[in-house]
């Protein structure tokens, strides 16, 4: 492929600016509890951060809570508390922390296995002070109308996705009070099997929803809240496709015609999901996009290969389910590092009218189709 132009590239930075742009799925709000509350708003470390969203274009996102390492992710030889890289394991008494923090000091752990529930608390906390400490420059949204809005206010909307359903435990009350607080995106499940649904570690087992997991859905459908079957096994992605009245999402899945990974959806899966008025995410996350992708490397240019492969997942949803139902679900900061970070989303509009995709397609993609199933289910 001969290099694009610099007018394509300049266009491209100019439609993404134009365009609402809402990422539906990153995990950024997930890696800074221990630091000092206004993190966010700073130029930072991470993928996406305020000002990378400004200066990528970035109007709305799905920011996802974190649930706690608690289900199925302990193996051999693993250490996941010192992987978090917030501790300091050369002190002696590195194991003595006050909990709770003193207010909008940095958090500490007293104890790392906390409920799923606490840990949906406390993220919902930290998270709302990064709102509170923007200045006014990002906005808690709970509904379509309020994202347009704050796009037109300059503000970035923060919608809340909760990375797992096990954060209510057996309880429907606390969904709704999840609800209550902002909640309206949930994975039904991640890796091994909870009491809604299986993962997709789990698909062998070829399991439907449980009793439990339809009385979650049907309640979901009540409230208004996004159902997102990203994680799930392949026969329970069916069953809730099947059970819910309204559409769902997988936030952030490729294509496993072009890559046989269990996390992408087949295209009889793309078809059952938008049939019903669904949509998918395309995400960045390398190894959704070719198996053999660089697992180390952080941005890519829109001539390399696993760029251009990138864009085939992305022609392939076009021919298979249509433009409609296209969505970004970057996982920036969960392992989306096709682009070094937020500020590089121009790329992406780049790539797509290097493909030929209209300016009115391209902005669906970039947004109105996730503002548009948001508008359906939620409001």
């Amino acid at each position: 492929m001969k290099s694009l132009s610099q007018d394509i590239k300049e266009e491209a930075v100019a439609l993404t600016k134009e365009a609402l742009v809402f990422d539906v799925y990153t995990c950024s709000p997930q890696l800074r509890w221990t630091e000092k509350t206004g993190w966010f708003s700073r130029f930072g470390n991470i993928q996406m951060d305020l000002p990378k969203m400004i200066e990528g274009g970035i109007d709305a996102a799905g920011f996802s809570l974190w649930w706690g390492p608690t289900q199925n992710i302990f193996r051999p030889g693993v250490n996941w508390l010192g992987s978090m890289g917030e501790l300091d394991f050369d002190k002696p008494d590195w194991y003595v922390f006050s909990w709770p923090s003193d207010p909008y000091l940095p958090y500490k752990y007293e104890d790392y296995m906390r409920s799923p529930l606490a840990w949906a608390m406390m993220q919902y906390e930290l998270w709302m002070r990064e709102v509170e400490a923007s200045n006014g420059k990002m906005v808690l949204t709970k509904t379509a109308s309020e994202v347009v809005q704050a796009e037109k206010e300059g503000k970035i909307g923060v919608m809340i996705h909760g990375n797992n359903i096990i954060m209510i435990e057996d309880c429907l009350d606390v969904l709704r009070v999840l609800f209550r607080l902002g909640y309206r995106m949930m994975i039904l499940g991640r890796l091994g099997r909870n009491l809604v649904a299986d993962g997709y570690c789990e698909n062998r087992t070829k399991s439907r929803l449980t009793t439990f997991g339809v009385g979650v859905v049907e309640e979901m459908n009540r409230l208004g809240m996004l159902i997102d079957v990203s994680h799930l096994s392949d026969s329970c992605t069916y069953d809730v496709v099947e059970v819910s009245k309204d559409p769902v999402i997988a936030s952030h899945s490729n294509s496993r015609a072009l890559c046989n990974h269990p996390r992408n959806l087949t295209d009889d899966q793309l078809k059952a999901l938008t049939e019903k008025g669904g949509k998918v995410g395309l995400t960045f996350v390398p190894s959704f996009i070719d198996l053999k992708a660089e697992k180390e490397k952080r941005g890519y240019d829109v001539e390399s290969p696993l760029f251009q492969k990138f864009l085939d997942h992305c022609d392939h949803f076009a021919d298979v389910i249509g433009v409609d139902s296209i969505m970004i679900g970057s996982d920036f900061d969960g392992g989306g590092t096709l682009l070094k970070d937020a500020s590089e989303m121009p790329k992406i509009t780049e790539g797509l009218l290097s493909r030929g995709y209209s300016k009115q397609n391209i902005k669906k993609i970039l947004g109105e189709n996730a503002l548009s199933i948001i508008k359906k289910v939620i409001g």
